[in-house]
């Protein structure tokens, strides 16, 4: 399973985003997330009409507005304000499933609105961006081990580049069992 695979099972999936939008393996995919990512945030929303008047569907903004917001917005230290760009998305795609089609768009629109306020906000205050995959292919055992070392010293950073190379070594069912054990954990600050 490929990074861009493991991310939209578990970020797009987990948002209601079936499998058959296909976002990160199309070219059309490829250049929303460009447009998403480094668009400035005064020329997204005329960006975002056209692209909805040349046949643009909800689903696919919303896939691809999830997988900008996880690669652009840390979510630490503090789960807090800045990551409801991606913690909202999941509301918004319920709650537009109530509208009428004309009217589904005004949410995901301030969604990738405030996505960019929130990626500047990133950019300035630490530049951070998920990181890719290592240069060397791990094997299974090793990238888990990796990720085992980085959880249990609480390291972030290296738990960030761990986790990326099991998804690309690993099944989804055994990275959740993992991962679901040390989700346990963390009460520190998750509040509610």
């Amino acid at each position: 399973m490929d990074r861009r695979t493991f991310i939209h099972a578990f970020g797009a999936a987990g948002l209601g985003v079936t499998a058959e939008v296909g976002f990160a393996q199309s070219d059309r995919g490829a250049a929303l997330l460009k447009l998403l990512e480094d668009s400035p945030r005064e020329h997204l929303p005329r960006e975002l009409a056209r692209s909805i008047r040349e046949g643009l569907r909800y689903e696919e903004l919303l896939a691809a507005l999830s997988l900008a917001a996880v690669r652009n917005v840390q979510p630490y230290p503090d789960v807090g304000f800045k990551y409801h760009s991606v913690m909202v998305l999941r509301s918004i795609n319920l709650t537009t499933q109530h509208l009428p089609p004309a009217e589904k768009w005004l949410p995901i629109a301030w969604a990738a609105d405030y996505f960019k306020n929130t990626q500047a906000q990133e950019r300035a205050s630490s530049g951070w961006r998920l990181p890719t995959r290592l240069p060397a292919p791990l094997s299974a055992a090793a990238a888990r081990s990796a990720l085992i070392g980085a959880l249990d010293s609480w390291d972030r950073d290296a738990a960030d580049a761990a986790i990326v190379n099991y998804a690309h070594a690993a099944g989804a069912q055994e990275i959740f069992s993992l991962l679901f054990s040390y989700s346990m954990r963390d009460l520190r600050d998750i509040g509610h």
